[in-house]
């Protein structure tokens, strides 16, 4: 029996010296997951990223927007990023500067390490800024398939190629779900083209990583829903609530793209992308949400509303009234660890009243107060303002709240704007 005490000493003993000459990074390496470059998408010239070894697809969007491109992968433990550029590295800087990541460059390669989810802008010489996206490990990944599950691509054919619509078989899904009680609309990898969608009550959305739910840019696909006064075009509300709806979510690391430059600059027509129009308990969790023709996601009276690791990205250089993310007499909204890229507001709260003709015209109910907002590690870029309240302050707004948050190169970092409406607000904006 001493024998094996003395043996099971040593081999602890072993195990223990052979630890404490691992480094703690290689200990704590994790898991990578990169995600298909949906069909529709290129990747940029100027960079390549890897996730340690792992290829990070960064997409180009010089099509739509003028001045940066982005990447996207989930991760846990620590890993190490790599960007490669097309020249020689000279100078470089990595936003938010109160993160403190410190970087090795080498050439035309900078290197620095993640431990844990964070949405980033590194510049690197005079090249377009890089909007790395790194977020957590999904959790609750639903099956593709079987009880409760709705697969738009297996179960109602729609088409993944962008080739042909599918508006009606995404709808379909839809409806199915929600007469059956509820369900999980599953959206697999692939290119979706879509005239508007109906959001319904107890229906979540998942988008798999590589999805793309596309706008159409053909104003005949679409219900015109509000004429903007300030641009003199009609518009619509591409994916928004049926009035009244509860219980729904959308969710995955896939992405909704508006196609709104196209529909804009070609068509002369603009598009809210997303919509919670007069619903409760609404969740966007993990999504892209990309190329608005206006303002871009617009939480509109609803309550209870959750945005958290959610991506916006729109044109940052035109002059194009795209707010990233508006919440309109709302009430116990939380976005949470979110980054948003916009020309206009990336981050506004705002009130109208019964007399607004304007965008405002056909929301169902009646005016509401706002209250109980909280934008908590929220990374804006914007040229106007980061965080603003107003304009449209018609009704009272209480307890708008912005904390643990980060501006890069906006013009105004915070805002109170009393164009259209002379109401109280109460706000409390710390820790920027």
């Amino acid at each position: 029996m001493l024998k094996r005490l003395k043996l099971l000493s040593l081999i602890v003993c072993m195990l223990a010296s052979l630890l404490a000459v691992v480094p703690l990074t290689a200990r704590a390496a994790g898991t990578i997951v990169s995600y298909p470059l949906p069909s529709i998408y290129t990747t940029t010239s100027q960079y390549t990223v890897t996730a340690d070894s792992t290829n990070i697809p960064v997409i180009d969007t010089s099509a739509v927007f003028v001045n940066y491109n982005y990447c996207n992968f989930s991760f846990s433990g620590t890993t190490t990023i790599t960007i490669t550029a097309s020249e020689t590295i000279n100078t470089y800087n990595i936003s938010p500067k109160a993160l403190g990541i410190t970087a090795t460059k080498s050439g035309n390669t900078l290197t620095f390490t993640l431990s844990s989810p964070t949405y980033l802008i590194v510049k690197i010489n005079n090249l377009k800024d890089l909007v790395i996206a790194a977020d957590a490990l999904e959790t609750n990944v639903p099956a593709s398939s079987g009880t409760g599950i709705y697969n738009v691509k297996t179960g109602y054919g729609a088409d993944s190629t962008g080739a042909a619509m599918a508006t009606t078989a995404i709808q379909n899904a839809i409806n199915a779900a929600n007469a059956a009680g509820g369900g999980i609309v599953y959206v697999p990898a692939g290119v979706y083209k879509c005239g508007n969608l109906v959001l319904k009550s107890n229906v979540s959305v998942y988008l798999e990583g590589g999805s793309v739910i596309r706008g159409s840019g053909n104003p005949s696909d679409y219900t015109t829903h509000f004429h903007k006064n300030s641009l003199g075009k009609d518009g619509t509300w591409f994916i928004y609530t049926e009035t009244n709806a509860n219980n729904i979510k959308i969710y995955g690391r896939g992405t909704i793209d508006g196609n709104g430059h196209y529909m804009r600059n070609t068509n002369n027509y603009l598009n809210n992308i997303l919509v919670p129009l007069q619903c409760s308990n609404f969740t966007v969790d993990g999504i892209t949400i990309r190329d608005s023709g206006g303002w871009a996601t617009i939480v509109t009276r609803s309550n209870n509303v959750t945005f958290q690791n959610t991506k916006h990205f729109n044109n940052n250089e035109l002059d194009y009234e795209n707010d990233a993310i508006d919440i309109q007499e709302s009430q116990n909204v939380l976005i949470k660890h979110t980054v948003a890229v916009s020309e206009d507001d990336t981050y506004s709260f705002k009130t109208w009243d019964v007399e607004t003709t304007d965008i405002a015209a056909n929301w169902p109910g009646s005016p509401e107060s706002q209250s109980n907002v909280v934008v908590d590690d929220a990374l804006a870029w914007s040229r106007c303002g980061a965080f603003k309240v107003g304009d449209g302050v018609k009704q009272l707004q209480d307890g708008i709240v912005v904390k643990n948050s980060y501006v890069y190169r906006c013009w105004r970092a915070l805002a109170v704007g009393h164009l259209y409406g002379t109401q109280q607000h109460k706000t409390s904006y710390l820790t920027i």
